[in-house]
């Protein structure tokens, strides 16, 4: 009976490490040698003239035929793509890595909304947990006390203070990470909202606040520079009166955008939304009838609703610009007059006045841009109701 063979080993089993110990294994040194020893037994003439004669059987014309022909069978398109595609880089198999969805371009809405849901909120929850936390307050005020900042920041890690009516702007958030404070909402007629204060590194702008009576609200701020949203507009203010005289309604504020990085690569975030635009005021009632039996004057138009604010931008890379504001509803139309009584020449009451034409709807704000695109703009506000209709005037004789 034979010696039994030794099954050869598997491929998948040959690693760096075989190849070294092949390179020190005495049996492959000696089968080189041999190898070696039996080239060099053949005669240096004996080759050459082998070599002589292979040569004088090759037919040049037929080599460059079949070369020839070998060419024109050859698909150009696939040569070149086999060429130049050595492997594609598969960006949306990497997003999936980090649990994020994308359709394989550097943004998309859905790799913007994934960015925000599986990596940002989180991050931006356990700063603000932290921030007013008994113990993270304790810690960063030590931190913040140690380190010396421009001073539009309120430290390396903490919240914007809110704007005041003596300081409407909202402070700026920390160096390193937090929040802008929201802007003060005004709380006097003609006097704007104010603008949200602005992230640092890490969060998001503030909020504008609301504008007064006839005044515009406030912007949002910016988001953080490395990642972040902007803050959303302040809504303008209502149409009416001060001082005796109307005034229009006030403008949404704007959205505020992504923050600017040193390396001028726009951070990663949403722009803010804008803000809505104020209600217009109510037209003026109609003048009553001022001759027996005369009808109510037609009621003033109601006036135009504020405009909305435009929406931040968002990044370039991943995310999206912000939504413009809605626009403000048009004012009511006024009531119309009322009718004048009768009297014994005219007996009859006269009609109530037409109640006024509506006021028309503000215009919505422009959406922000980002690399997907530009955001949709804000809905145009309403036109407003028209106006009631004056009472009629009494006949004469009646009680």
């Amino acid at each position: 009976m034979g010696p039994v063979a030794t099954a050869p080993p598997a491929k998948a089993d040959f690693g760096i490490d075989d190849l070294i110990m092949n390179l020190f294994d005495p049996g492959s040194i000696a089968a080189a040698v041999d190898a070696a020893s039996a080239a060099a037994a053949v005669a240096p003439a004996d080759s050459v003239a082998a070599a002589l004669d292979a040569a004088s059987t090759v037919d040049p014309a037929s080599s460059v035929a079949a070369a020839l022909d070998a060419a024109s069978t050859a698909d150009p398109a696939s040569s070149v793509a086999a060429a130049a595609d050595p492997g594609q880089f598969d960006l949306s198999g990497l997003l999936a890595l980090f649990g994020l969805t994308g359709n394989g371009t550097p943004d998309s809405t859905a790799l913007a909304d994934a960015f925000q849901q599986d990596v940002y909120q989180p991050v931006h929850t356990f700063i603000e947990d932290w921030i007013n936390s008994p113990l993270g307050q304790s810690v960063d005020t030590d931190l913040n006390s140690m380190f010396q900042v421009p001073s539009q920041f309120c430290g390396l890690i903490c919240d914007g203070a809110p704007g005041t009516e003596a300081d409407p702007t909202g402070g700026d958030g920390g160096l390193l990470a937090g929040d802008g404070g929201a802007g003060w909402t005004s709380t006097e007629a003609a006097v704007a909202g104010g603008n949200g204060g602005d992230a640092g590194l890490i969060g998001d702008g503030g909020e504008g606040g609301a504008g007064g009576l006839g005044a515009d609200g406030g912007n949002g701020g910016a988001g953080g520079e490395a990642m972040g949203n902007g803050g959303v507009g302040g809504a303008g203010g209502d149409g009416g009166i001060v001082n005796g005289s109307v005034v229009a309604a006030g403008n949404g504020g704007a959205g505020g955008s992504v923050g600017q990085n040193v390396t001028d690569t726009s951070a990663l975030g949403n722009g803010g939304n804008g803000g809505a635009g104020g209600t217009g005021y109510t037209g003026t009632t109609g003048t009553t009838g001022t001759t027996a039996g005369a009808a109510g004057g037609t009621g003033g138009t109601g006036y135009a609703g504020g405009n909305g604010g435009a929406g931040g931008n968002g990044s370039t890379l991943i995310g999206y610009g912000g939504t413009g504001g809605a626009g403000g509803t048009g004012g009511v139309g006024g009531t119309g007059g009322a009718g004048a009584n009768g009297d014994a020449g005219t007996p009859a009451g006269g009609a109530g006045g037409s109640g006024g034409t509506g006021g028309p709807g503000g215009l919505g704000g422009a959406g922000g841009y980002s690399g997907i695109g530009q955001a949709a703009s804000g809905a145009a506000g309403a036109t407003g109701a028209t106006g009631a209709y004056g009472a009629p005037g009494g006949a004469y004789g009646t009680a």
